[in-house]
């Protein structure tokens, strides 16, 4: 993880963020093409460099706030229902199930 403080086109203050977990990156930034860009320079990347949409198994998603902001989201949803799918399985091959309910 890497962070460094910057400033948006509005000159407020934010922390730019470089996550990386051995082969996925994530750059949190109001110009993460740039920040990819700068990295392409050192490291071989992939050439699909895009807005996230999963990171690390988290769905990941952008919402406009009622003032306008944009801000990004992570959410474990995805993650969850496939360790109970896969907990579902693995109970059923041994002839037991999860119990269910709220």
């Amino acid at each position: 993880m890497s962070l460094k403080k910057s400033t948006d086109r509005y000159g407020h203050e934010y922390y730019e963020w470089i996550l990386v977990y051995v082969d996925d990156l994530l750059a949190i930034s109001h110009k993460p093409m740039w920040v990819m860009d700068e990295l392409k320079k050192t490291f071989d990347l992939k050439d699909t460099v895009k807005p996230p949409d999963r990171y690390l198994g988290a769905n990941i998603g952008k919402w406009t706030l009622p003032d306008g902001r944009e801000v990004w989201s992570m959410s474990g949803k995805d993650y969850v229902k496939n360790s109970i799918r896969l907990v579902k399985d693995i109970l059923e091959r041994k002839g037991r199930q999860l119990p269910t309910g709220k």
